[in-house]
């Protein structure tokens, strides 16, 4: 009877063993995005448009993330909230900016370096008369991409990664080696979670585990989930609704990007119709990335080394109510 206790129990953490806690992490996001969805999507009126949609999913998205996260954090692991990287505070928003300029600047640097070597022809593009997309339009789809950045980082670095870190911190690991394992595991898995996209190849999945690798630098670094969600909404968000490149496999909405292209040049490079993450600029771009991401943290923190506390099991939840009043 007790040895199949301990294959559930952790009775050191007096909580249930890594493996449980995630499968019902994921359990309860799909049991809250049920009623969720129904009462945030089902429209006033027939003739709601789709951009209204963009923005119920929008919310309804953040909303479903961000509860089941904290039900599972607070009654599930026994966590604050901060222990998965919203430890939200000064440093948090300044992180936070800092991924969004990193992100805009990275992408911006892909369709400039393109369109000097003549891969990319502008078709269409905001001016006077132009056809570019609407402020309000822009603004509708930067929402659909804080809600991207912020779930799939806050499931894949923030909860997955920890959680796993936890749970391989054997005495033969570590904890180093352990967030070491655990960043690699979960990068592989997003590059794979991305391998249903349409247009998808093997080169890009592989890649989009570099993006990976890339966007877990600062909360591997720091603790914090605010520069990856940063990073990641502006990636995306400049990538297809500021210069019109497939968004990982996905076209754009017609009508929803500020510069509408027509991509050339070899597939190789650019990523063809998946998008610049499956070509070597996107790789390279990558790199550059995850060295600025050191060199911030360097400026900003003073030292670059893995926050081992996210590989540590918190402390148990009576000890952490003084801890949250104070």
């Amino acid at each position: 009877m007790e040895f199949l206790q301990n294959i559930f129990w952790n009775s050191d953490e007096n909580r249930l063993r890594t493996g449980y806690r995630i499968v019902l992490q994921l359990i309860a996001v799909a049991v809250i995005s049920i009623p969720l969805r129904f009462i945030m999507e089902r429209p006033a009126n027939p003739s709601i448009a789709n951009l209204d949609y963009t923005i119920f999913k929008a919310i309804s998205g953040i909303i479903t993330m961000l509860l089941s996260i904290w039900i599972i954090t607070r009654f599930v692991d026994k966590r604050p909230l901060g222990g998965v990287g919203l430890n939200i505070d000064k440093n948090w928003w300044i992180d936070l900016f800092a991924g969004m300029a990193l992100g805009a600047l990275l992408m911006g640097s892909i369709f400039f370096v393109e369109l000097n070597l003549g891969w990319i022809t502008i078709s269409e593009e905001v001016s006077n008369g132009g056809n570019g997309a609407s402020i309000t339009t822009l603004l509708i789809f930067f929402l659909f991409f804080i809600k991207v950045g912020f779930n799939e980082e806050l499931l894949t670095r923030g909860y997955l990664l920890t959680n796993l870190s936890e749970g391989l911190n054997f005495k033969s690991l570590g904890p180093k080696r352990a967030i070491y394992l655990s960043w690699f595991l979960t990068s592989i898995l997003f590059g794979a979670m991305h391998l249903a996209n349409p247009n998808a190849t093997l080169i890009a999945g592989i890649n989009i585990a570099a993006a990976g690798i890339f966007l877990g630098t600062a909360f591997v670094l720091t603790g914090r989930l605010a520069f990856p969600i940063g990073l990641h909404i502006t990636w995306n968000f400049f990538k297809g609704n500021i210069f019109g490149f497939p968004v990982s496999g996905m076209k754009t909405v017609d009508g929803s990007t500020l510069i509408t292209i027509t991509q050339g040049g070899p597939d190789v490079w650019t990523g063809g119709a998946f998008g610049p993450e499956a070509g070597i600029i996107g790789i390279i771009a990558i790199v550059l990335g995850t060295l600025l991401t050191v060199l911030w943290v360097r400026l900003k923190d003073g030292t670059v080394k893995l926050h081992v506390p996210i590989a540590e099991a918190p402390k148990q939840q009576k000890d952490l109510v003084p801890a949250e009043q104070e």
